[in-house]
């Protein structure tokens, strides 16, 4: 028996944990259905559909109306399906135009629905799981009549055959009496399309009046499923495995996959466990040798071990879903599958959209194709081989920290274990806390709360020991670039030369240290310190005396408006590595830049000579004046490079004919080593490295040996959109990017 032996309060993670294909039907509802498989499935051959705003809707009541439809197009297929039409009205309330009507109609004809003994069908109402199952039953070739699912006890029967033959397969809180949901549907649909179908070959009957009735009969199975029968083109590789290395199913319908879907597991854990307690959880009768088990964690492989039946030795941790799958050869256990995975807790950086207009996130510097979450969205996902699998929010909660036992808190009288990838701060009994729980309830974040800081809280404690000083006072430079001597509630000399929080009481001021570091400012640079970087929102306060002593103040936003340090110190506030405010106290700044223009760059499209009897020459892709153009240039013209890549020049020369004859190679040198760029906030990352950029930068796309002239905002990738990317740099800013299609 399979058991999942852990204390599980949601399972959104697992259930979304499914590689999707091209083809699978994008609701905008996604992470809210449970039976992602089915409804994959049975939407992607257009048995069921979402509605007009892209929802699926999954927790809506089916009708006996849609259900009818349904039953319609797993039998006749959609397109015919919606062609159907009802001569006359199939029941008192279904009028021959009503939506349903054709489908009604059809269903009624064959046998596989009924009304009601008022005459009404009732198409707005709801059906219970049973009803939706007999119609099923129907569907598969069981007469309804002939196995009783007519009469008083009709819901009796019906159930026995449908959990015989595993209609119910999927929902573990099955209740055949409860309404059924849009989800539940497609679930027992899509477990009717693997059933087998049924027919009578040996129906003997005898004749009362002008009635025939059946006297003996069974069901018999023809040898082929529901979608072998009517659905061809639907096909199934059960071995699979999907991304973390799970043994998995991969769905086709006409030869375009529509997703991959892990096996349930033999055994399940989210806590440690001795490999003694698995051996019996699986009910082993002799030990897996190590190397029969393989270990794979966040879809890497992984120290294999032994499960035997007396090792104490434990594996897995909290919050860590480990699954167990055996592998079995004509019934017999040859050896099994550990598959580890992860729940990481991050914030979400970015939202924006890639080159083909899909919406993504990035989180923790991985990116994500989603119409859902917010930037600074803070969400639990999993990953495997470095790559985002699925994300689902993580909800902040906050309560009063009461006591702690080892890797246990309590909190408000609920008591907490932490995950193994739990991000503790400074925690402190009897003070408030905000928590986040991983999808298996064990605390993945929590930190002591605090007040949100704002530029607005932030001041620079310039001096604390003026001559005209009475008691403790303070003289602080703020955020908007004023400047006041205050009162404070203690001395504070330590904090000369810091960035401070304030608060005010009766006058007094009280100041906090916050997170901060010292850098320096070099203008259009976004670096600023190590692990601090700025951005077009930095709020730069500089206070600048001259050689006459005279001091001024001027504030600036965004990195590249901030002039250049020479003679000073800086110092920043900053949150999740970005600077937030800089203070400046400086003697001299420099506001110099200069600008040395590009002309052109070109990419030889190939090898090959043109020879037209007048000139021999290649013909190069090129941007000249930031358009694109073709040049010819003449076979051995000086400057030319060896090589077919991409090259840059600031001017060149051409014969009578056009062509050119000779290049002036830019003094720029054009850089690359990294396939990977990132921009946001007025700041564009290579690889790791972040740059400033010019206000006209030109970007230009390389795909198949051909340019196409861009911009930064449409600057979206993934690790592998390119096979190179290169720049030059004006003044240490980038003014022209290459971007290479992979």
């Amino acid at each position: 028996m399979k058991k999942f032996l852990s204390l599980v309060l949601a399972l959104v993670m697992t259930m979304s944990l499914v590689t999707i294909g091209a083809s699978a039907k994008d609701f905008t509802d996604d992470s809210t259905i449970e039976y992602a498989e089915a409804v994959d499935v049975i939407s992607a051959i257009g048995v069921v559909d979402g509605y007009a705003d892209g929802a699926f809707k999954p927790t809506a009541t089916l009708t006996r109306g849609a259900a009818a439809k349904i039953i319609c197009n797993m039998i006749l297929g959609p397109t015919t399906a919606a062609a159907l039409s009802a001569d006359s009205a199939p029941f008192s309330d279904v009028a021959s135009n009503h939506t349903f009507a054709g489908y009604i109609a059809y269903c009624a004809k064959e046998g596989i629905i009924n009304g009601y003994a008022d005459g009404t069908f009732r198409p707005a109402g709801t059906l219970t799981g049973y009803a939706f199952m007999k119609m099923l039953l129907g569907a598969l070739g069981y007469d309804a009549d002939i196995e009783g699912y007519t009469g008083a006890n009709w819901s009796i029967q019906v159930a026995k055959r449908a959990i015989n033959i595993g209609l119910d397969d999927g929902n573990d809180e099955f209740v055949g009496t409860k309404a059924v949901t849009r989800e539940e549907a497609c679930l027992y649909a899509f477990n009717a399309l693997q059933a087998d179908m049924v027919e009578y070959k040996d129906k003997t009957s005898i004749i009362i009046g002008d009635v025939s009735v059946v006297t003996s009969a069974d069901a018999k199975e023809t040898g082929k499923t529901f979608a072998e029968t009517y659905f061809a083109k639907l096909k199934a590789d059960k071995n699979d495995e999907d991304d973390f290395g799970r043994p998995a199913t991969t769905w086709t319908w006409k030869s375009k996959e529509v997703g991959t879907y892990a096996n349930e597991a033999d055994v399940s854990y989210t806590a440690q466990v001795k490999i003694k307690d698995i051996y019996s959880d699986l009910n082993l009768d002799k030990a897996i040798d190590a190397d029969d088990v393989d270990v794979i964690v966040d879809g890497e492989d992984d120290d294999s071990f032994a499960i035997t039946k007396k090792d104490d030795t434990k594996i897995g941790a909290n919050g860590l879903l480990t699954e167990i799958f055996l592998q079995k050869k004509d019934d017999v256990v040859v050896g099994a599958t550990v598959v580890e995975i992860n729940t990481y807790i991050g914030e979400v950086d970015d939202v924006d959209e890639n080159d083909d207009d899909e919406r993504y996130i990035t989180v923790d510097g991985l990116d994500y194709v989603t119409e859902e979450f917010e930037e600074d969205d803070m969400v639990l996902y999993t990953k495997a081989d470095d790559e985002i699998q699925s994300v689902v929010l993580a909800e902040k909660q906050t309560g009063t920290l009461t006591k702690t036992v080892g890797s246990k808190y309590t909190i408000d009288g609920e008591t907490y274990s932490k995950s193994a990838q739990c991000e503790a701060g400074s925690l402190k009994v009897k003070e408030d806390v905000d928590f986040y729980l991983d999808s298996y309830g064990y605390i993945i974040k929590i930190d002591l709360t605090k007040d949100e800081i704002t530029v607005d809280d932030l001041a620079y404690v310039q001096d604390t020991k003026g001559d005209s000083f009475d008691g403790y006072r303070a003289k602080l430079l703020f955020a908007d670039g004023s400047k006041k001597t205050v009162d404070t509630d203690e001395d504070y000399s330590k904090l000369e030369g810091k960035i401070v929080s304030f608060d005010v009481n009766d006058d007094e001021y009280e100041l906090s240290t916050v997170a901060q570091k010292s850098g320096s400012v070099v203008k259009g640079s976004p670096k600023f310190a190590s692990g601090v970087t700025a951005n077009s929102k930095t709020v730069y306060v500089y206070s600048v005396t001259d050689e006459d002593g005279k001091t001024t103040v001027d504030t600036y936003t965004g990195y590249k408006n901030a002039p250049t340090i020479e003679e000073g110190t800086a110092v920043a506030y900053y949150k999740d590595g970005k600077a937030v405010v800089v203070f400046v106290e400086a003697t001299k700044v420099d506001d110099a830049s200069s600008n040395d223009e590009l002309t052109f760059i070109a990419v030889k499209a190939n090898g090959d000579i043109t020879n037209d009897g007048d000139n021999k020459y290649y013909s190069f892709s090129a941007v000249v004046d930031g358009e694109v153009t073709t040049l010819d240039v003449k076979v051995g013209a000086a400057g030319l490079a060896a090589g077919t890549g991409i090259q840059a020049f600031k001017g060149y020369k051409t014969n009578k004919d056009g062509i050119v004859t000779s290049l002036t190679v830019s003094d720029k040198l054009i850089d690359a080593g990294t396939t990977t760029i990132k921009t946001g906030d007025g700041v564009i990352t290579l690889g790791t490295e972040p740059y400033a950029y010019t206000d006209d930068v030109l970007v230009l796309i390389v795909d198949d040996n051909e340019f196409d002239v861009s911009d930064v905002d449409s600057i979206k990738t993934k690790a592998g959109t390119y096979s190179s990317i290169q720049y030059t740099l004006d003044e240490g800013d980038i003014d022209v990017i290459i971007l290479t299609k992979a």
